[in-house]
C-alpha cells in the first residue's frame, strides 16, 4: 500500500511538472494550485529552459586595467560559485527593481569595490552587466542562436 502511494505521489509530481510546458495553462483556475505547488516544492524555476518563456540571464564581466594592461575578469573567476549563480539571477532586479540609476550604480560599485580588493593593481574597473538571452524553442526551430545585448556599464577608478 506504502510503495502504490509513494508511485501515485511520484506520478502526479511528474504530470504537475510536465504542466509547466503549457503556459495557457496557467491562465485557467489550476493554474493557481500549480502556481502553488511549484514555489513551495521548488519545481517551477529548476525546468525553465524548457519552457516557451525562457528566462534571461545577466552575466557580469569586469574590464580591468592595471597600468597599461586590460584584463577582462569573468563574475566567477572571483566569487564562489553560490554567489555567482545568484548574482546571475539578478536580471529581474537590473531591469525593474533597479531601475533607478543610482541604485544600479551602487550595485555596480559594491561588486567592483570586490575586484578591487582582489587585484590591488588595479586603477580602474569597468563594470558590464548584459542579458545572455536563450531562444525559446519556437525561436530555436527558426535557428535563433543565443545572443548577448548589454544591460548596464559602469568605470570605477580607484583612489
Amino acid at each position: 500500500m506504502k510503495r502504490r502511494l509513494f508511485i501515485a505521489a511520484v506520478a502526479l509530481h511528474f504530470l504537475i511538472l510536465l504542466s509547466g510546458a503549457f503556459p495557457k495553462l496557467a491562465k485557467t483556475p489550476v493554474g493557481g494550485f500549480l502556481n502553488v505547488y511549484s514555489r513551495v516544492t521548488g519545481s517551477g524555476s529548476s525546468f525553465g529552459f524548457f519552457s516557451p518563456d525562457v528566462a534571461n540571464q545577466l552575466t557580469v564581466t569586469f574590464l580591468v586595467e592595471e597600468g597599461d594592461r586590460q584584463t577582462r575578469v569573468r563574475m566567477q573567476d572571483l566569487v564562489s560559485k553560490e554567489t555567482s549563480i545568484r548574482v546571475g539571477n539578478m536580471y529581474r532586479f537590473f531591469t525593474q527593481v533597479y531601475a533607478y540609476p543610482r541604485i544600479r550604480r551602487s550595485v555596480a560599485a559594491s561588486l567592483s569595490a570586490h575586484v578591487f580588493e582582489k587585484r590591488p593593481g588595479a586603477t580602474r574597473v569597468t563594470f558590464e552587466a548584459d542579458k545572455y538571452r536563450l531562444p525559446n524553442l519556437a525561436e530555436y526551430r527558426t535557428e535563433r542562436k543565443v545572443y548577448v545585448s548589454p544591460v548596464y556599464r559602469a568605470s570605477f577608478r580607484r583612489e
